[in-house]
């Protein structure tokens, strides 16, 4: 087949059809750009999803403030007790430092009571704080996990009476370490 086609009401010397060729240049070149321009524009769709923050030139002399009221509290679980620590860009070495605190073992068992009220220091500090990394060791059980993770999660604060739970670290990421 090189383009031509066959049309009934012709007179062709086999089956009464007549050769008819179609030019098929000028329908490939409207298909290409067609398809040039629509994978263009499906490319500047996407880019325009894309949040990205410009630079601007201030005429003033403007003293720039750090927001560190964001940090993300990393608790790892050991048999030997907690460990915490905090981690957050703008944060120097010693405040970061100052922010690591060790729980050991008391009379064989886990410092929940402990865990929770340093964590909730810490929410104090850094109100908009909302993620802890847990890392447990692999022969940590599966109950000291969860009540870990929830001595994180909130505190039980008594206000006018009444028990509130007020969220510590709601967003927790149980995690390994690499080795």
């Amino acid at each position: 087949m090189n383009g031509s086609f066959l049309s009934a009401g012709g007179s062709s010397e086999d089956s009464g059809f007549e050769e008819i060729e179609i030019d098929l240049a000028a329908f490939m070149s409207i298909i290409s750009k067609l398809l040039f321009f629509l994978l263009t524009s499906f490319g500047l769709g996407f880019m325009s999803l894309i949040a990205a923050n410009v630079p601007t030139v201030s005429e003033e002399n403007t003293v720039f403030t750090v927001n560190k009221a964001k940090v993300t509290a990393t608790l790892a679980i050991t048999t030997d007790g907690f460990s915490v620590t905090a981690a957050n860009e703008m944060l120097g070495e010693n405040e970061l430092n100052a922010l690591h605190k060790k729980f050991p073992l008391v009379k064989g068992d886990y410092d929940y009571k402990g865990l929770n009220e340093y964590m909730h220091s810490i929410k104090q500090k850094f109100t908009e704080s909302d993620t802890v990394v847990i890392t447990p060791d692999k022969d940590i059980s599966y109950e000291i996990l969860i009540r870990a993770l929830d001595a994180s999660r909130e505190k039980l604060v008594i206000v006018e009476g009444k028990p509130l739970k007020y969220p510590l670290f709601p967003s927790a990421v149980v995690s390994t370490l690499v080795k």
